[in-house]
């Protein structure tokens, strides 16, 4: 799946999760994808970017979130 297709998903399966998230969660949530879209504008790891922990990050953001 292209990036910007599965940025998309997540924005729109965040926004659409009932019960609400707690908007906080929205906010980490939109921190990370915008992080990750920017990434993509690299080919490789940056100092700024790892891919890595983009997905680490979002792994940890969905745990949290199915927690609630």
């Amino acid at each position: 799946m292209p990036l910007p297709d599965l940025v998309w998903a997540w924005r729109d399966a965040a926004h659409g999760h009932e019960p609400a998230l707690p908007q906080r969660y929205l906010d980490v949530l939109e921190r990370v994808l915008n992080q990750m879209e920017s990434a993509a504008l690299f080919t490789e790891e940056s100092c700024s970017f790892s891919q890595a922990d983009m997905v680490g990050a979002l792994a940890d953001w969905l745990s949290r979130a199915r927690a609630l």
